[in-house]
């Protein structure tokens, strides 16, 4: 700002207009770049030389020098101009707002805010008060008026003093749950008379204010009796604004809030005009956020009528410039400024309205439904940009009735300001100003379909902020596009939380939406365009989607919460109370209301991994326990901590659990040697008994009807204990168990019995009356869970889930045949209808069966990126976590299956050369193939092959599908066709196909079973294509089985073992050319289309990329993110012009390398990614590449980043319609 102040205005009128027309742009732009405000002001400029009524204008320059060094971040100019000086250049930068970090989980920030105030109480001795008044003015920030941010409990040395107003019962009721002590509250009662004339005295006395005895006579007969402290301030300002010549009939006291300020407004008018009064606090109250000075004085200089008032008696000082004179906003500020507030908002001082009661009279008062609209017009038009960039709006003079086409002077509004620095206040601001403005098209437009300002809204405050954009929108108009492109926003949180690259983003909303372009083209539509649009420029290499492929809006998915710092460990629920129970690694712990999997409550207290965790107190309470050799009992309301309770023999060697028993209000901790009861109200030690050390306890059952315990420990001794003595009742030994030991356990109330599983496939039902086999299972048992009413059971082991019916004599076989994973299964849960179960494996996916039908799959739930380890189940929500994973996610099970366009499938799979379409196992039913339609996002068809497909091979230009299944046969499928047409017949063996290939010109096959080859040729023929005998037959000879092949157009075959032995094998010759060994099982083979290259990957992320001709690695390549849990080479395929390779890693995602030098250039998640850091492959620190090149020997190992590698952008995309790889 440049503070210009002369006596003799009309000697320096020039010098004003050329610094508005020529200097303050520039030094404008150049403050903005570096997000700060800049403002010129001359107190003269505009207003008549004897326009000093009540001779204050010096003492408002004195203010306004005050306000610049209070505000400045640097030196503050003040120029004071005569006759005979020129004006010096100055200025004053307000405080502005550099790019800030994106918004952090909110469970990070609250548990940053606590580690700060513990931090502050060590510091010393001196207390911390933090007193936070009326916290029911709080911007509309997400959670703010939820009062998440308030710390449960003060530490040492540290308090918080809120107020609230009485009349906000949602804030109050909602601060009554954080704070649930009542002796914490104390109700502001009235001021009584006295009270607010010592008040009053005091006022006065601190201004320097003194009465004439009428005045005083006047005021004590004028001064309400009591009332709010607010009328007695309110009355201080009155009286201060008396004058000793004032006569007595003309002084005046209100006796309500309300008539005060309504009399404070008729003053303003009076002084100041009724339109700039009415205007300028309406525009303040029209805000989202606030106005910052600045501001509110560009938008007074574009609204007319203010302008038509103020030059209705005299002309503008300039012909080509049209601005509000500062010094009429000077005068105003001063009178109102008691009842302004300035707040921090946007990286910004902003000015609001400081009394709820002042926003209620302005808004009776100046704000009727037409007069807000144009408030919001107005502020939309500033915040857009439309009269700046030397734009001139034209203005009728009442004066001269003729009409000046000016310059209002104001800045420009871009979205960035410069590469770093964003716009923060239109972010703000512009969405809510159109909105209320009934501008939905341009909102629309503008705003929520435009990717640079998602972009850069995103960058710049979040996406949550973005979110809420959305929400604000949603429910003012009835539009479903706004609810996809929202739900799509939530559904990439966690990579955006993950990844800080803006490529990332795109690929997000384009692999999200592309699904709905030709339903909704007019905001997905144009939303996906911009995406696509900004690919074709993008200056580095990058994989555009060429469909949809992550999980779309409206599909199962519906939030990941993130803000634990590790894996989860622990999930509980409680269906009577709706609410869900967090725990993890990193000891944090989130309560969720399962209804809409809202974060209810942050529980910060434990230090180490959460064990188990038990919901009790019809949902208000909870115990925890952790490795930090506590438990801890929680008030779920409040989300503060009512005990902590040492309890030192917790070990991660054995396992832990709780048993809460409401009916004597004792919780129960067991693991390993001890068995512990505490007071749930005292947390008082209550019982306790210990194990054998040499035989500890793995699995305990507390029965709450007839008071006893049951202990099983790892040498299979079972012991019955009296609850209210300790004392032993019986002990037995399994007889029936050779060297086995529990693994798990279930408790069944209502039988009295405990069904524990053991390390060795043993499932036994044991009771205080003895115990019983339950089963006799293949391999060891992971887990037990009953239904709810108790009467289902299952048992999981290996890759397979067993599932039992209660009967009068335990449980029996309820399903025929056993729910068969692709992986281990870690985890299950069963619906409270027992329609469902649904199931976890190492697979990374989630399935649901049906248990009304006999074991059907009904759904598979993937791209998850790690195993699903815990499951929890209310309703139709179905909340899912990993040990490997800091989030939790949500699910929907009643979604609508019409937008489940991405099918995940386990196993072998087959794509076809432009992408189109997919062939793969249909999940449950591996019979059978299904063939995907990736653009439409549909199945098209279902091929019926009678028994398990191993491997999957498509012959594109013959128009051929091979499938290699489990009986060791070859069924050929024309894509057109759903019967089958050739079968190559199984070797004498009969074992399974482990692998088949075809070579580039489709003119030869390779059947690989676990040590023989067979190379047949294929020759066109109708109505089915030749296949004779094979012309080459190969055993292996090695105690390994042949794990992945390829063919070369030759009859030279690549094959690889499961020990991680690769040969190459020419047939015509016989001649077998061993090349080096990979230290692991090859997981993938692939040649170039010039058959000069051939790729072999391995199950520990190593690719070795092999010139055919020498039979020599020519790079080595190992990549894998530290965070991922399954690491390896899924598969690998080249572009056509063979300059770039793509392999598919099983932590879902794709790199990109540059064949000619092994150079890292991109790398694609096709899941939402979800870590406690960032992450990006090419730039930070999260992932190792090591490339060793044969040239030279020469080894360059570490992150690659992003600036290594010359292919240019257009090589890329010139081929891309070509490359597809086997990963969806």
């Amino acid at each position: 700002m440049v503070l210009l102040h002369t006596s003799f205005p009309a000697d320096t009128s020039r010098e004003s207009e050329a610094l508005l027309e020529a200097a303050c742009p520039e030094l404008q732009a150049f403050c903005q770049k570096h997000g700060l405000m800049f403002e010129m002001i001359d107190f003269r400029w505009g207003v008549c030389d004897l326009a000093d009524p009540d001779h204050t204008d010096t003492e408002l320059c004195l203010e306004e020098i005050e306000s610049c060094q209070k505000l400045s971040v640097g030196p503050s100019f003040i120029v004071s101009t005569r006759s005979t000086g020129a004006p010096v250049p100055g200025r004053r930068r307000r405080r502005g707002g550099r790019r800030p970090t994106p918004l952090c989980p909110q469970a990070v920030a609250l548990r940053f805010f606590g580690r700060l105030l513990l931090a502050v109480s060590r510091r010393g001795s001196q207390a911390l008060v933090l007193l936070l008044d009326s916290v029911d003015q709080l911007l509309p920030a997400p959670g703010a008026r939820r009062l998440l941010w308030l710390p449960k409990a003060c530490p040492p040395n540290v308090h918080v003093v809120l107020s609230v107003s009485a009349a906000e019962h949602g804030l109050l009721q909602s601060l009554r749950e954080a704070v649930p002590e009542a002796e914490a509250y104390f109700e502001m009662e009235p001021l009584s008379s006295g009270e607010g004339r010592e008040m009053l005295e005091g006022l006065l006395a601190s201004a320097g204010r003194k009465l004439s005895p009428a005045q005083r006579a006047v005021l004590q007969h004028s001064l309400p009796a009591g009332g709010d402290p607010l009328l007695f301030q309110l009355a201080f300002q009155q009286v201060r604004s008396w004058a000793s010549y004032t006569p007595p009939s003309a002084l005046v006291i209100s006796h309500t809030v309300q008539d005060a300020l309504h009399q404070l407004c008729d003053t303003l008018e009076k002084l100041h005009g009724s339109v700039l009064v009415s205007h300028t606090l309406g525009y303040i109250a029209s805000s989202w956020n606030g106005l910052a000075e600045a501001e509110l004085k560009d938008v007074l200089s574009l609204d007319d009528e203010v302008l038509s008032e103020i030059y209705q008696h005299s002309s503008p000082p300039s012909k080509s410039i049209l601005r509000l004179p500062p010094l009429l906003w000077a005068r105003l500020r001063r009178d109102v400024q008691d009842c302004l507030v300035e707040m921090q908002a946007d990286g910004f001082t902003l000015l609001g309205l400081a009394y709820r009661q002042f926003a209620e009279v302005v808004q009776n008062r100046y704000l009727s439904a037409q007069n807000q609209t144009k408030r919001h017009l107005l502020l939309a038009d500033f915040f857009r940009g439309t009269w700046s960039w030397g734009m001139k709006k034209p203005l009728l003079l009442p004066l001269r009735g003729t009409t000046l086409n000016a310059d209002r002077k104001v800045p420009p509004q871009p979205l960035w300001f410069s590469d770093t620095i964003a716009n923060q206040r239109k972010l703000s601001e512009f969405p809510f100003h159109l909105l209320s403005a009934g501008q939905i098209e341009e909102l629309k437009r503008d705003v929520l379909g435009n990717m640079n300002w998602i972009i850069c809204k995103i960058t710049a405050a979040g996406i949550e902020s973005v979110v809420d954009d959305f929400a604000m929108c949603i429910t003012h108009t009835n539009c479903p596009e706004l609810s996809l492109v929202q739900d799509a926003l939530l559904l990439l949180k966690p990579t955006i939380d993950d990844m800080d690259e803006v490529s990332t983003i795109y690929t997000e909303v384009l692999g999200r939406l592309n699904f709905f372009i030709s339903s909704y083209p007019d905001l997905v539509g144009r939303l996906c365009q911009q995406c696509l649009d900004w690919f074709e420029v993008c200056p580095h290499p990058v994989l555009i989607p060429l469909c949809g492929f992550l999980q779309p809006p409206g599909g199962p998915l519906q939030k990941t919460l993130t803000g634990f710092l590790k894996g989860i460990t622990v999930l509980e629920v409680s269906s009577e109370h709706k609410l869900m129970v967090a725990g993890s690694q990193d000891g944090s712990m989130l309560v969720c209301n399962m209804e809409n999997t809202e974060v209810m409550q942050a529980l910060t207290g434990h230090t180490a991994e959460v064990k188990c965790v038990k919901v009790f107190g019809k949902g208000t309470s909870a115990v925890s326990a952790a490795m930090d050799h506590t438990l801890r009992i929680w008030n779920l309301v409040s989300g503060r901590e009512k005990f902590l309770i040492e309890d030192t023999h917790f070990s991660t060697l054995h396992l832990c659990q709780l048993h809460v028993d409401e009916r004597n209000m004792v919780v129960y901790s067991a693991s390993g040697e001890k068995v512990s009861g505490w007071h749930l109200e005292t947390a008082e030690l209550v019982f306790q008994i210990s194990s054998d050390v040499q035989d500890v306890w793995l699995c305990t059952a507390v029965f709450v009807p007839r008071l006893v315990i049951l202990t099983v420990s790892e040498g299979g001794t079972v012991c019955l204990w009296d609850r209210s003595t300790g004392a032993m009742q019986s002990k037995h030994q399994l007889s029936w168990l050779q060297k086995e030991a529990p693994t798990c356990s279930a408790l069944i109330q209502k039988q009295g019995k405990m069904v524990a599983g053991f390390n060795r496939g043993s499932l036994s039902m044991i009771s205080s009356d003895g115990a019983s086999l339950l089963e006799k299972l293949p391999q060891g048992v992971r887990f037990v869970v009953t239904s709810e009413d108790e009467s289902l059971l299952a048992a999981g082991f290996g890759e397979y889930v067993r599932v039992f019916l209660a009967d009068s004599s335990g449980f029996c076989r309820f399903l025929a045949t056993d729910l068969e994973h692709e992986g281990v299964v870690h985890t299950a849960v069963i619906s409270s209808d027992n329609n469902i179960i649904v199931t976890g494996s190492q697979a990374a996916y989630i399935q649901v069966w049906s248990l009304s039908k006999q074991g059907l799959l009904k759904d598979t739930l993937g791209n998850l990126g790690t195993p699903a380890t815990l499951l929890a189940l209310h309703g139709c929500t179905l909340v899912s976590a990993s040990h490997n994973a800091p989030c939790v996610r949500a699910w929907d099970l009643s979604y609508d299956n019409k937008h489940k366009t991405v099918v995940p499938f386990l196993g072998c799979s087959a794509v076809s050369q432009d992408g189109n379409y997919v062939y793969f196992p249909q999940p449950g039913e591996n019979h059978k193939v299904i063939i995907w339609n990736s653009i439409e996002g549909a199945e098209c068809d279902t091929l019926d092959t009678s028994t398990q497909v191993r491997s999957l091979e498509v012959a594109e230009q013959r128009e051929l599908l091979f499938t290699g299944l489990v009986s060791g046969a070859v069924l050929v499928f024309p894509l057109n066709s759903r019967q089958d047409v050739v079968c190559i017949p199984p070797p004498e063996s009969q074992k399974p196909v482990n692998h088949i290939a075809l070579n580039r010109q489709e003119t030869q096959l390779v059947v690989a079973y676990d040590n023989l080859v067979l190379v047949l040729d294929v020759s066109p023929g109708e109505p089915c294509p030749v296949i004779d005998k094979p012309v080459y037959t190969f055993y292996t000879q090695l105690p390994a089985v042949i794990s992945s092949v390829a063919v070369l157009t030759d009859c030279r075959v690549l094959y690889g073992m499961s020990s991680g032995d690769l040969f190459l094998y020419d047939c015509p010759r016989s001649q077998v050319f061993p090349l080096e060994a990979h230290r692991s099982k090859i997981t993938c083979l692939e040649n170039s289309h010039g058959e000069q290259w051939a790729l072999s990957g391995s199950e520990h992320s190593l690719l070795c990329l092999w010139d055919l001709e020498l039979c020599q690695w020519k790079h080595k390549i190992c990549y894998y993110r530290h965070s991922s849990f399954l690491k390896g080479v899924e598969c690998a395929c080249f572009s056509k012009d063979d300059k770039y390779l793509y392999t598919g890693l099983l932590d879902q995602s794709i790199a990109v390398w540059d064949v000619s030098n092994g150079t890292l250039l991109a790398v694609q998640f096709v899941h939402a990614t979800s870590s406690s850091h960032q992450h990006d492959p090419l730039q930070h620190v999260e992932a190792t590449c090591i490339v060793k090149s044969r040239k030279g020997e020469e080894a360059n190992s570490g992150v690659q980043h992003s600036n290594q590698g010359n292919a240019s952008r257009h090589q890329i995309q010139n081929h891309k319609p070509s490359q597809s790889c086997a990963i969806v």
